[in-house]
């Protein structure tokens, strides 16, 4: 875990693949979808599976509630004894992550396999959210110590493990595929946050000239992707093969990517320009 390398990735391309069609084409499969739950006035679509199950959470009015979305339609994640829900991954089985609590009370990670929920936090942390989950059920994501210190963790065969970048103020663990590859953000000691990639015992930054990265996510095969910000604004990205795709929204003020899956399909939000949040997948028909 002592291994840092930096790096930084050139010549960001708007969609060279056909990410950013409207409409299904012969060069681009993938549709825009918006996913907003009825009635809700903030929306976001967090993560998403093999099977193209996407998983998230909505306000409405001051509750959060979580909900799986698949061909058109929603369910609700629903965890016994807790008034707000938030859901940021899901794996080939179906499990899911997230974060839980009662309102004024600091959030909870949990892992729901099988209807059955069950806590994921480290033993010393006030608060945690578990933010993916792989195909094995390894599950990652960060949690804040009793000196308010955000950590990352890795939690896997019951076993937790801290994952802190060298040098880093906080450290946030958002994907783990099936390689036991993790991505995710940074902050460093000036206050500038970063992406990583952490395989074979080593860290790798991921930035952007003249952007600054703020989230990233991988899927089975390495591929990865997330948001960053530049001069422009907000944007979502995908790293595959070599490339660097920006995506945004269609007529989006501001684009998110929080989850990718091995088909290349991807989920998050945006923000229309109006000022609502709203979730989206672009996604491959079924």
């Amino acid at each position: 875990m002592n291994q840092t390398t930096g790096i930084w990735i050139l010549g960001l391309a708007l969609a060279p693949f056909g990410l950013a069609q409207q409409a299904t084409t012969p060069q681009s499969p993938y549709v825009w979808t918006t996913i907003d739950q009825a009635g809700a006035g903030w929306n976001a679509a967090i993560g998403i599976n093999s099977d193209g199950r996407v998983v998230g959470y909505a306000q409405t009015g001051t509750k959060y509630a979580s909900f799986e979305y698949r061909d058109g339609s929603s369910t609700n994640i629903d965890i016994a004894g807790k008034e707000m829900t938030h859901a940021w991954g899901i794996n080939a089985r179906g499990d899911v992550v997230g974060c839980a609590h009662n309102y004024g009370q600091p959030c909870r990670g949990y892992v729901v396999s099988k209807g059955e929920y069950t806590p994921v936090q480290p033993e010393g942390a006030t608060e945690s959210w578990a933010y993916g989950i792989n195909a094995r059920g390894d599950i990652v994501g960060y949690y804040l110590d009793a000196s308010k210190v955000q950590h990352g963790f890795l939690f896997t065969l019951g076993v937790y493990t801290t994952i802190d970048v060298p040098l880093a103020g906080s450290t946030r663990p958002q994907g783990i595929n099936s390689r036991g590859q993790i991505a995710g953000s940074y902050t460093d000691s000036a206050k500038v946050n970063h992406g990583f990639v952490y395989s074979d015992g080593a860290f790798t930054t991921i930035d952007f000239p003249g952007a600054t990265v703020t989230y990233v996510t991988n899927n089975p095969q390495g591929d990865l992707a997330g948001i960053f910000n530049d001069a422009a604004g907000t944007h979502g990205f995908v790293i595959r093969d070599g490339g660097v795709s920006v995506i945004d929204f269609p007529g989006a003020k501001w684009t998110h990517i929080h989850g990718l899956n091995a088909a290349g399909e991807i989920v998050g939000m945006y923000g229309d320009p109006a000022g609502k949040t709203h979730g989206y997948g672009l996604l491959l028909p079924r």
